[in-house]
């Protein structure tokens, strides 16, 4: 089973073990990169957020991609 962890320093923030789709690939990276998990502790509601913001702009969001 493929997996990942991801670091803030010496700080683990995330480790996924399974396969996750693209959007959620993507928005683990997001969560990752731009310390989205340091406002927001729950990846599925981070995740929801993101979503939601980009409906708001007008991107089509595919979770199953």
């Amino acid at each position: 089973m493929p997996s990942a962890k991801f670091f803030d320093g010496d700080k683990e923030v995330i480790k996924i073990e399974t396969f996750i789709r693209g959007f959620h690939v993507q928005s683990v990276l997001e969560y990752v990169a731009t310390g989205g998990y340091k406002k927001q502790p729950e990846l599925q509601r981070f995740i929801r957020e993101r979503a939601e913001r980009l409906r708001e702009q007008g991107k089509t969001v595919d979770m199953w991609r």
